[in-house]
């Protein structure tokens, strides 16, 4: 079933697109003609500044709960709510230093298992760091979310890398932010090779 058929007789319709793993285009080509399409059909690019493997990490999440290891579902659990607030930590101070003030932060998170079981748990963490939750379309009036992107090529990186023209400043940008637990990441690593 196509996505718009849903919508049919609830007079709303489809306005975000993002991309699959937020890859814009390979090349300049076709990164260009797929914005046109895009803006020439009303939609409107999806972008993120925060985003915290919980693809990664619901992978591994999974495993567990396939082998019924209910004590290493939650030390994943736990570390993937750690790790998106020192990610949040991160892209806060970045922000502040880029824009002198906290720009309104799209969070990009999956519909999986992980955030089933986690998600009111980080909420909870971020309200009671005095964050507020908006729509998307209140986020995108951040006048931030008006700059260019300067980013061509496969990677999924957030729009505050993109946002740079120098890819040096980019790798550094990238290079300094949090990764996950590296006990996590070697296991999904095994995982992926089994």
């Amino acid at each position: 079933m196509h996505t718009k058929n849903i919508l049919e007789g609830t007079n709303k319709r489809l306005s975000y697109f993002r991309f699959p793993f937020n890859a814009t285009g390979k090349d300049s080509a076709s990164h260009f003609a797929m914005e046109k399409f895009l803006n020439e059909n009303g939609y409107v690019l999806t972008p993120f500044i925060v985003e915290s493997s919980d693809w990664l990490l619901n992978s591994l999440y999974l495993d567990a709960l396939k082998k019924n290891d209910l004590e290493r579902a939650k030390i994943i659990g736990e570390s993937y709510v750690k790790y998106t607030l020192e990610v949040f930590d991160y892209f806060e101070k970045l922000s502040v230093k880029e824009f002198n003030r906290n720009i309104k932060h799209i969070y990009l998170c999956h519909d999986n298992e992980l955030n089933a079981d986690y998600f009111g748990k980080l909420i909870d963490k971020l309200k009671e760091r005095k964050y507020s939750f908006i729509s998307l379309e209140d986020a995108l009036k951040d006048e931030v979310y008006k700059q260019k992107d300067y980013y061509i090529g496969p990677s999924g990186m957030s729009w505050f890398y993109r946002w740079k023209k120098d890819p040096a400043v980019q790798q550094e940008m990238l290079r300094n932010s949090p990764d996950p637990d590296k006990k996590l990441l070697k296991e999904y690593k095994e995982l992926k090779s089994n």
